[in-house]
């Protein structure tokens, strides 16, 4: 296995790009960022050559930044877009929603911007994830969500109800979906949602305890997947592991941090998380359960992205 990769991360507080070798911890580049523009996202190419950097300027615009990997040119892409508050990229095709939860289709390689789905009913978007035939835009509504599935034309093919508000989705390699969700008395919740029509409805649970049976608590604010398990965080700054065969809970732990995302490593064994507003990157060994290394910094950090080398 490679286990080789690249730390991207957003200082926000110096509007720099640091790109950090994995392996080595040195500093790879320090890329300096538009002043007046805001990062909200870093995606990285299938190619791993490059990544996007959407960003939010000042009165609702936007704009796509391009950092090319080989020699960390930045460059941005000639076209003029609404504010990317939601991000995300198949190929060359590139989703997007606004502040008002207006959907956008980019066309990176013709710049031909396509507005989509018109939030009529005034959802708050809380994230979008794509395949190369289906887009997934994730509301909540109050206590409760909706997932729309949505083909590459902006076509809604079906709409599926989430018994709890959704917090965050991440897609697997086979397509399949899953979304966080935060229940009745802050109950944890997981959906899994299949990726062809004929599929069943979401699998919802409400997740307990592996070693009490009691149900865990916390708001999720983050998750990731591997090939056999999914690690989901809550802002108290807990972690549990769940199996994705059975999407029974096999470990829950505190790791007394509070993270808001986890990005898995591509050795399987670590993951990194981050903590916005405190400036912290925490490597978490993933089979102890626990933070083994813990970078301290006064800065804000903005979206971090793991990319294999």
């Amino acid at each position: 296995m490679n286990t080789c990769y690249q730390l991207l991360i957003v200082d926000t507080t110096a509007q720099t790009l640091l790109v950090v070798d994995g392996l080595t911890n040195a500093i790879l580049a320090e890329v300096a960022l538009p002043a007046a523009e805001a990062i909200t996202a870093i995606y990285p190419a299938d190619d791993g050559s490059k990544v996007f950097l959407p960003a939010a300027g000042n009165g609702g615009s936007g704009s796509i930044h391009i950092l090319n990997l080989t020699n960390y040119s930045l460059y941005r892409l000639p076209v003029a877009i609404s504010h990317p508050e939601y991000f995300t990229l198949q190929h060359t095709l590139a989703y997007f929603a606004d502040p008002a939860g207006t959907l956008y289709t980019l066309d990176t390689a013709t710049l031909a911007v396509t507005p989509g789905k018109t939030n009529n009913t005034r959802l708050s978007c809380m994230s979008l994830a794509a395949t190369s035939e289906h887009l997934f835009s994730l509301w909540e509504e109050g206590a409760s969500g909706l997932l729309s599935v949505m083909n590459t034309a902006g076509q809604l093919l079906r709409e599926y109800r989430l018994p709890g508000a959704p917090t965050a989705m991440t897609l697997d390699a086979a397509g399949l979906a899953y979304v966080t969700l935060a229940g009745e008395n802050n109950q944890l919740g997981l959906a899994v949602i299949g990726k062809e029509p004929g599929d069943l409805p979401p699998t919802a649970l409400k997740l307990t305890c592996p070693h009490c049976k009691v149900p865990l608590t916390g708001y999720p604010i983050h998750l990731a997947v591997s090939e056999t398990t999914i690690y989901l965080i809550t802002e108290e700054g807990a972690l549990t592991m769940i199996d994705k065969m059975t999407l029974q809970p096999t470990q829950h732990i505190l790791l007394g941090q509070p993270l808001d995302t986890i990005h898995l490593l591509p050795n399987g064994q670590q993951a990194i998380g981050l903590s916005v507003m405190k400036g912290n990157l925490a490597m978490i060994d993933l089979s102890a359960g626990r933070i083994t290394a813990l970078t301290a910094t006064s800065h804000y950090l903005g979206p971090i992205a793991i990319v294999r080398k």
